[in-house]
């Protein structure tokens, strides 16, 4: 089995692989070193200290095989980590100041998690709310201008938007 992207070319064919006996997990680019050493070691004994230069030839194609290897996985694993240590996206701060941004961040991240239309509709409110009550501006829109408190805006909005009844009402009251 040729290793995709080596430097190394397969020379022994598979029916010279066939013939020579080798294992499977052996056929690759160093196989026709390995045909050569077996028939050494058969015709020697296994004997460990016949066959030494055979020996060398194989162990040495396989260090660099293995060395080859290795340098890919690392060039691998050095475009991952340069893929995943770009700079994270900076969010802008939504209402010009970081305290507010982060906040804001917060909240929304509250809102998406809320599955309850009622629950959603509070939570819009006091996002509202706690955003008017850092800018001390009104809400803009077709309504602003028509209401000095930022506070009735919000309760006239909601009022002219969601004219069911539901668990909010009791809330705003509160304000």
């Amino acid at each position: 089995m040729e290793f995709e992207g080596s430097s190394k070319k397969m020379i022994a064919s598979q029916e010279e692989m066939v013939e020579a006996r080798v294992p499977l997990a052996y056929r690759d680019e160093c196989a026709h070193l390995l045909i050569p050493l077996n028939k050494c070691r058969h015709a020697e004994l296994y004997l460990p200290w016949k066959c030494q230069d055979e020996r060398h030839s194989y162990e040495k194609c396989q260090y660099e095989l293995v060395m080859e290897r290795m340098i890919q996985m690392q060039k691998i694993r050095d475009q991952h980590q340069k893929a995943n240590s770009k700079q994270p996206l900076v969010l802008e701060p939504l209402l010009g100041t970081d305290v507010i941004s982060c906040f804001a961040i917060v909240w929304i991240k509250v809102a998406l998690e809320c599955l309850s239309k009622d629950f959603f509709r509070l939570f819009i409110l006091y996002f509202w709310l706690f955003l008017l009550s850092w800018t001390h501006k009104g809400v803009k829109g077709d309504f602003s201008g028509k209401f000095t408190n930022p506070v009735e805006e919000i309760i006239q909005f909601h009022e002219t938007n969601f004219n069911d009844d539901c668990c909010i009402d009791k809330y705003v009251s509160s304000y």
